[in-house]
Parts: structure tokens; C-alpha cells; sequence
């Protein structure tokens, strides 16, 4: 019971200590912007070159620019980003929620001997397929805000960047993270915490072993044909 009240002193001070350095050092930012005169100075970025849109006659430089209407991307963020957001998270969540309740009943049915020749296979199992769902969903959000930030079509690459980031991390934050507060505040089986962790670390550098090799094995596997049909052109 220390080590738990502990852990949570310790979250607390690490969360005071976050929003502290983030005050002070917008104050420091803003006293160097004011010494080296900047503080009114926005920075001018380029195009980005996947901008796309209809070319449009600048009222300031009279020049063709290339125009892409806010109404459009409004609208694709209503009825398609926050959408599709919004199931992706909704789904795993639900699975989330699915597998715990399936890891309880498991450890219930251990309890009570129903479950004697698979004990060590059958706790595990569980635990497996929560880390495995957390981290093939981590990919797959990755892949759709990917998409959805380049079919909103921002023109710098720091707002497209910024709404990347606002994607992945709404995402990220109930994939990696809803199933460890759902085990440590509601059912406050902190062992099962523990080992839910190490097993989530485990399979997360397993799959991104096999992402590589996989990767790795097709852009030879490319090469070669690229080769072959390089040799029947010459032949």
C-alpha cells in the first residue's frame, strides 16, 4: 500500500513539475522574443508541395496561386475526420473494455478450478491479445490520420503537422493508455497492471521486429523483381 501511494505522490509531482517548466519557459520565450525583437514577427513558410487546389489570381501579388476554398476542408473535417475519429476510438475502446472483462472471467474460472490443464496458457491469453489489439490499432491509427490530415489539405507544414499531432494524440491516448487506467483505478488489481504492462512491452518490440524484416525482406523481394525485368528489357 506505501508503494502504491508512492506511485501516485510521484505521478503528481511529475505532473506539477511538467506544467511548471512549460509556464516558465513560455515566460522565458516571451522575454527573448521582447530582447531580440520578435514578438510580432510571424514566420512565413512555403507551400507545401502536396498542396493541391485550383489556381486562383492573387489580389496582393496578381500572380496564379494555387486556392483551396476553408468551406471544403470544414466540411471534410465535420463529416469525415471527426467521424471516423470518433468510431476508430469508440472501437477500441469497446475491445478494450471486451478483453479485460474477458481477462476477469478467465481469473474468476482459475479461481474456482474450472480451468485446471490450461492455467498458464489460458491467463496469459488475454493479456496477449490486449497488447497485441493496442498495438496493431496503433499502426492502423497512424495509417488513418496519415490520410485524413492529407485530404484536409493544409497549405503550410506546420498547421498540417499540428493537426497530425492533434490526430495521433487523441488516438494514441485511449489506445495506449484507457486500458491502464481502467486496471489501476477501477479494478485496482495492480499485479495484473504489472504484468499487463511488461506483456504489452514485449509484444510492441516483438511486432516492430517484425515490421522491419518484413519491410526489409519485401524491398528485396522488389529489387529482384525490378532486376528481372530490367535483364528480360535488355534481353
Amino acid at each position: 500500500e506505501l508503494d502504491d501511494k508512492l506511485f501516485v505522490i510521484n505521478a503528481f509531482l511529475n505532473i506539477i513539475w511538467a506544467t511548471g517548466f512549460l509556464i516558465f519557459w513560455r515566460r522565458r520565450q516571451a522575454e527573448l522574443a521582447f530582447k531580440w525583437n520578435t514578438l510580432d514577427m510571424e514566420q512565413i513558410e512555403a507551400t507545401r508541395s502536396a498542396y493541391t487546389g485550383e489556381l486562383r489570381r492573387s489580389s496582393v501579388t496578381h500572380q496564379n496561386e494555387v486556392y483551396y476554398p476553408s468551406w471544403k476542408r470544414l466540411l471534410f473535417r465535420l463529416f469525415v475526420t471527426i467521424p471516423m475519429i470518433g468510431i476508430n476510438i469508440v472501437l477500441v475502446s469497446f475491445l478494450i473494455l471486451l478483453i479485460i472483462r474477458f481477462q476477469s472471467w478467465v481469473d474468476r474460472q482459475l479461481k474456482d478450478g474450472h480451468l485446471p490443464h490450461l492455467m498458464s496458457l489460458t491467463e496469459l491469453f488475454p493479456k496477449i491479445l490486449l497488447a497485441l489489439v493496442t498495438t496493431i490499432f496503433s499502426d492502423v491509427y497512424k495509417s488513418v490520420c496519415r490520410w485524413l490530415t492529407i485530404k484536409e489539405n493544409y497549405r503550410e507544414q506546420q498547421k498540417h503537422d499540428d493537426q497530425m499531432v492533434g490526430k495521433l494524440f487523441a488516438c494514441a491516448c485511449v489506445n495506449s493508455y484507457f486500458s491502464v487506467f481502467y486496471i489501476a483505478l477501477f479494478t485496482h488489481k495492480y499485479i495484473r497492471l504489472s504484468h499487463q504492462l511488461t506483456t504489452i512491452f514485449v509484444i510492441k518490440q516483438f511486432w516492430g521486429n517484425i515490421k522491419v524484416k518484413t519491410f526489409a525482406l519485401l524491398d528485396a523481394f522488389k529489387g529482384f523483381v525490378r532486376e528481372l525485368a530490367m535483364l528480360d528489357l535488355s534481353i
